[in-house]
């Protein structure tokens, strides 16, 4: 049985992933270290937190790492006994696929109604997960709304994605008297239970679900256009490249997600679009985005937003959580809005290409 990070690795329950920029450590490096954070992914894909992290550690002085690594959830049980019981596991957190596996396997989390968490804090022994992804894709859609003269408040949205991040945003959005929330997933009966779920909840009639090839209807919607549509699903990431978040799966989804585009650009350009997928480039659904032009009003998409905004916004309150619970790994420190500074270098100036 495993009992720390480097018998995990050992013993091949977890591998170091390869496609996070600035995850390369040698297996022999982590004796030397006081300290780690481990993301567990469920596959190897280019997500920016090991760079953000590592970046932080490394101005910091601080010997400590940001390790992420690839994890079957069949092997959870014996990864979370390891880490309880590894004096140097620090937290870390779980990435597309495991924001909901993980949850069983924690002491605590927070708030007690928490549908997915994204980061783990190991505090006092415990266990203790949380999710600051809602509350960063929140904040930036709030920020882009605003330069429409937009608010929260009495707005339309649309998510596309019915797991992960999906239920607990939405639930933040619900909080916050919109006017409509649609949610649309490839497993329509999901979003019809997010949806059934967060209206139960707030004793009113905003949410309503449905499954993906309802994606066009929703979106051309002339009488209630919406405001902004999010896509949280795994359409456009490294796992799927090709698949475009505007068109059900399948050998048309590129050709039927071009049309709407082309035709949401002249009835809608000023609809918020925010794609939180991490890709290594631009995903597919956003570069379909942006070649969409109306020819006649020669318009394009003003609002075309990535997942960097919201992986930078998540990744302050969860360094934070994590510093208070291991103070004394922590000896330097910095302030808030000096870490998002440290951050958003760390990703914007990154060559991914």
């Amino acid at each position: 049985m495993a009992k720390n990070l480097k018998e995990l690795i050992e013993q091949g329950i977890v591998h170091i992933a390869k496609m996070p920029p600035m995850n390369d450590i040698d297996i022999s490096e982590i004796d030397k270290l006081a300290g780690y954070t481990v993301p567990l992914l469920k596959h190897d894909y280019t997500a920016k937190t090991a760079l953000m992290w590592n970046t932080l550690y490394k101005k910091l002085g601080l010997n400590l790492r940001n390790i992420m690594v690839v994890a079957d959830p069949v092997n959870l049980p014996e990864i979370f006994s390891a880490f309880k019981s590894d004096p140097k596991y620090m937290g870390g957190g779980a990435g597309v696929g495991l924001k909901e596996e993980v949850i069983r396997h924690l002491d605590e989390i927070h708030p007690d109604d928490l549908k997915s968490v994204n980061i783990i804090v190991k505090d006092d022994g415990l266990l203790k997960g949380y999710n600051t992804d809602s509350s960063g894709l929140y904040r930036i859609l709030e920020e882009e709304l605003a330069k429409e003269n937009k608010k929260i408040l009495g707005g339309r949205f649309i998510i596309l994605g019915g797991g992960g991040v999906a239920k607990d945003f939405a639930s933040i959005l619900a909080k916050n008297n919109p006017e409509r929330i649609i949610i649309i997933n490839r497993t329509g009966e999901k979003a019809v239970a997010i949806a059934h779920e967060l209206n139960s909840l707030y004793g009113k009639s905003i949410a309503y679900g449905a499954d993906e090839h309802m994606i066009r209807g929703y979106s051309m919607n002339t009488e209630a256009p919406p405001d902004a549509i999010i896509n949280v699903s795994e359409k456009g990431s490294d796992n799927l490249p090709t698949t475009n978040a505007f068109a059900a799966s399948g050998p048309d989804n590129n050709t039927k997600s071009l049309s709407l585009l082309r035709d949401l650009v002249y009835l809608n350009p000023n609809v918020v679009i925010i794609d939180i997928v991490n890709a290594m480039k631009r995903s597919i659904t956003l570069r379909f985005a942006d070649s969409a032009e109306d020819k006649v009003k020669k318009v394009k998409f003003s609002h075309l937003i990535n997942g960097d905004p919201m992986v930078i916004y998540q990744g302050v309150p969860a360094y934070k959580l994590v510093e208070k619970a291991n103070k004394g790994k922590h000896p330097a420190t910095l302030q808030e809005p000096e870490i998002l500074d440290t951050m958003r270098t760390a990703v914007n100036t990154y060559d991914f290409n």
